[in-house]
Parts: structure tokens; C-alpha cells; sequence
């Protein structure tokens, strides 16, 4: 039986949706994620305001729905409403106080840092949240994992803030976590898992100018075995970067070309992939300029 016009509708039907929600998130789909997500906050709003609901269960998929909507207001330059996104999130893993929540809620707040170029707070908040769970991490896959995603938050904020030491430090310890969790992990849509570790090591060599390095470990990422268009296409773009330093324009454009195919509406807004089609449309010696040529009307870059 349906819920009446206006009427909630079941956290089991819900769980649902958002599990359909995440899927969308996972293959870049942002149109499509934004015509199911409206809906499903306003829904749990409805049931989080109710006395007599399960109320730690409406604000766990409380806090993974706000997590959409955090991911798409940044990539789509609405800073301002991945905040109140995030402090939603915030509040969700408060009101529960479970670990794991409070775990999800603090990446997520790394992420908006991160998306802000605020580096110190970014790397701060990683650092909080693994003091704050690290005596949960002993038996529990789920705190593994985001202790493992919270070393990735805070390796690339070492990485952009020019700290060599301490990028590969906390690289290598997601690395180490990595290994004895399964290799399709996503907890918390953070894609924590081997490959995903291996993407990071890209973007932190990429980030320490170390355009070799980019290559070399790039070569390295099984790109195939990760279940994301979005890491898939985050991998081809930071490969795309290190080629772009290397002077490899052919290689960039090929790159850069391949993460537009995988997930477009990821790709097409981020400031990163803007400058270096910019650079690449004026070369004018390109073997698919025209290609190029074609992604920069599209992206309003000529």
C-alpha cells in the first residue's frame, strides 16, 4: 500500500531509496540524483521530527542522504548548501553517538574543507575524528574503514598544504588498513578499499608536484576493480594532471578525454580540469584537438 499524497513514506521504503540514491551518487549521475533526493530529505525530516520513529534509524539514512547532497552542492559550486548539508550530518551522528556515524559525519566535513581550499581545518577535523574513534577500531570493519578514510582526508590535505612527511604517513596507514578489509569496500560511500588507496597515492603525488611520481604510480591503480565512475573518473583526471606537468599533452588530452566519457557531470565542473583544458585548448598540437576543442564548448571554455 502506498503512503497518502504528503505522507511519508516507511524507513524500509526509504532505506531503499537511498540505497538507489547512492548508486546514482557512485556513477556521477547528479540529474538523476537530483530528481530522487529532494524527496527522500524531505521524508526523513518528517520522520526525524516524530516522537514515536526509530529515530537512530531515520537519522543514519539521515545522515548518508545529507552525504548526497553535500557531494553534489560542492561539485556544483553551491558551497553554501553543502554546509547546511553537512552540519545536518553533524547533528544526525550527534543525536545517535554512535562511532561510526560520528566517523562519516567528520569525512564528510574534511570534504567541505577540502572543496573550500580551507587546508589547516581540513586537516584538523581528519585529525579530531581519528582521535575521537580510535579506541572503537579494534574489532569493528566499519570504524576500520573510515579510520582508513579519514588517513585519505588527511593525506591530501598534508599533500596540498606541501607536507611530503606527513601525506605518505597517513597514506601508508590506510594502506596498511586497507589490506585486511574487502576489496569492494564503501562504507559510508567513502569507497574505502585497496584500489581507492592506490587513487589517493595519485592525487597526493599530484598535489606535492611530483609529476613523475603520477605516473609511475598511476600505472600501478587497477582502475577496473573499483565499482565508482566517480573514483574512476577522479583517477583519470589526476592521471591527466600528471601527464599535463610532464609536458605529455597527447597523453594528458587522452586521459582527461576518458574521465569526461566515464562521468561528465563529475568531471566538467571542477576547477582542476577547467585549467588544464584551458591549456590544453590552446595548444594547437594536439593528435584529438578537436576533441578538446568540442569538451571546451561544452564546458563555456571558448
Amino acid at each position: 500500500m502506498r503512503p497518502a499524497a504528503g505522507e511519508p513514506r516507511t524507513l524500509q521504503e526509504l532505506e531503499a531509496n537511498v540505497r538507489l540514491a547512492e548508486q546514482l551518487r557512485q556513477d556521477a549521475k547528479f540529474t538523476a540524483l537530483g530528481e530522487v533526493l529532494p524527496r527522500i530529505l524531505t521524508d526523513l525530516i518528517a520522520i526525524t521530527n516524530d516522537s514515536s520513529a526509530d529515530r537512530d534509524r531515520a537519522e543514519a539514512l539521515m545522515l548518508r542522504a545529507c552525504h548526497m547532497a553535500r557531494v553534489s552542492s560542492n561539485l556544483l559550486g553551491h558551497h553554501d548548501l553543502g554546509w547546511t548539508a553537512v552540519q545536518r550530518e553533524l547533528v544526525a551522528a550527534q543525536r545517535v553517538g554512535s562511532p561510526d556515524l560520528i566517523a562519516a559525519a567528520s569525512w564528510d566535513l574534511c570534504g567541505v574543507w577540502l572543496h573550500e581550499t580551507q587546508l589547516d581545518p581540513a586537516k584538523d577535523a581528519a585529525l579530531s575524528a581519528l582521535d575521537q574513534i580510535e579506541p572503537h577500531v579494534g574489532s569493528d570493519d566499519k570504524i576500520k574503514a573510515m579510520w582508513g578514510a579519514l588517513h585519505l582526508r588527511a593525506a591530501v590535505a598534508y599533500s596540498r598544504l606541501w607536507d611530503q612527511r606527513e601525506a605518505e604517513g597517513h597514506l601508508d596507514e590506510a594502506r596498511r588498513v586497507a589490506e585486511i578489509l574487502p576489496r569492494d569496500g564503501n562504507v559510508f560511500q567513502t569507497q574505502f578499499n585497496r584500489v581507492n588507496t592506490t587513487i589517493h597515492a595519485v592525487e597526493v603525488s599530484m598535489e606535492l608536484g611530483r609529476p613523475r611520481d603520477v605516473i609511475s604510480r598511476a600505472e600501478h591503480v587497477e582502475i577496473a576493480e573499483i565499482a565508482s565512475s566517480e573514483r574512476q573518473a577522479h583517477y583519470w583526471t589526476c592521471t591527466a594532471a600528471g601527464y599535463h606537468m610532464n609536458r605529455k599533452d597527447n597523453e594528458a588530452a587522452d586521459a582527461l578525454l576518458r574521465a569526461d566519457r566515464i562521468a561528465p557531470q563529475h568531471v566538467r565542473n571542477r576547477p582542476l580540469v577547467r585549467n588544464i583544458v584551458r591549456d590544453l585548448r590552446d595548444s594547437g598540437k594536439l593528435h584529438r584537438q578537436r576533441e578538446i576543442l568540442n569538451l571546451a564548448k561544452v564546458m563555456r571554455l571558448l
